[in-house]
C-alpha cells in the first residue's frame, strides 16, 4: 500500500471515531435516564357520597348476567298432557257410574212410590184395591184351608196373602222372627239376613209386595210357579229342627 492512501485510510477512520463518541454519551445518558425514572406519589381520591348515590341510580351502570331461559321439555309437556287426559278419564268413569247409581235409584223411587211400595214403612194398596181385615189364625191347617179357598176362588191376590202370612206365622214358630203389627216386611228381612233362608224368602217377600200392593196382574202359569215356591218354602220351613 503506498503512504498516500494509507493517509487517507487513517484519516476517514479518525473521522468516524469522533463521530461515534458523541452518540455513545448520549446512549449512555439515556439509559441511565430509564435506570431511574421518577415515578409520583400515589395519591387516592375520595368521591362525594351523593355522585355515589346518584351512580348507584344510574340505570345504565346496573348490569346484571343474562340468565338463559330454561328450554322447554317437549317429552315432560306430553307426559302431563297424558296424565291430565288419564285423571280426567278415571274422573269422567266414575262421574257416569254415579249419574247411573243415581238414575236407577231414582227410578226404584218413582217405581216403589207409584206402586204403594216403600223400603222404611208398610206399603199401601193402591187405589181401586180392597183391603182385607187380617185375621188371627193359630195353625198351620188354618192357613191352608184360607189358600185352598182362594185358589178355589181364583183369587190369586188373596192366595198370594195368605201364602205370605201362613210363611211369617212359619218363621215365628222356628224363632226366625219375631211378629209385630208395627214391623215391616223389610224389618222381617233383616232379621233373616244372616239365615240359610234369607234368599228364597227375599224372593217371596218382592212377588207378595208385587201382587198384593202393587196389584200386578199375574198368569196363572206365573201363579202356579209362586205357588209351588211359597209351597216348598213352607215345607222346608216345617221339617227343620
Amino acid at each position: 500500500m503506498s503512504c498516500s492512501k494509507l493517509k487517507k485510510y487513517c484519516q476517514r477512520l479518525l473521522i468516524a471515531l469522533m463521530l461515534c463518541l458523541p452518540v455513545a454519551g448520549i446512549a449512555q445518558d439515556s439509559t441511565a435516564e430509564a435506570e431511574e425514572p421518577d415515578v409520583a406519589a400515589y395519591e387516592m381520591r375520595q368521591v362525594p357520597d351523593s355522585l355515589m348515590q346518584q351512580l348507584k341510580k344510574d340505570s345504565r351502570l346496573q348490569y346484571q348476567d343474562k340468565t338463559e331461559k330454561p328450554k322447554k321439555d317437549n317429552n315432560n309437556i306430553f307426559t302431563g298432557l297424558f296424565n291430565f287426559l288419564f285423571y280426567l278419564s278415571g274422573a269422567i268413569r266414575y262421574l257416569v257410574v254415579a249419574l247411573v247409581v243415581v238414575g236407577v235409584g231414582a227410578l226404584v223411587y218413582l217405581f216403589m212410590k207409584n206402586n204403594g211400595l216403600s223400603i222404611f214403612k208398610k206399603p199401601k194398596l193402591l187405589e181401586g184395591l180392597d183391603e182385607i181385615p187380617e185375621e188371627s189364625l193359630q195353625s198351620a191347617a188354618e192357613f191352608e184351608e184360607k189358600i185352598k179357598t182362594a185358589i178355589q176362588e181364583k183369587n190369586i191376590r188373596q192366595a198370594v196373602r195368605w201364602w205370605y202370612l201362613y210363611t211369617l206365622f212359619q218363621l215365628a214358630g222356628k224363632q226366625l222372627i219375631i211378629q209385630a203389627k208395627d214391623k215391616t216386611n223389610n224389618d222381617y228381612l233383616r232379621s233373616m239376613r244372616e239365615t240359610p233362608y234369607y234368599k228364597t224368602f227375599s224372593t217371596l217377600t218382592m212377588d207378595y209386595e208385587y201382587i198384593w200392593y202393587g196389584g200386578f196382574e199375574v198368569s196363572e202359569d206365573s201363579f202356579r210357579e209362586i205357588n209351588q215356591q211359597f209351597r216348598d218354602f213352607n215345607n222346608h220351613l216345617a221339617k227343620a229342627s
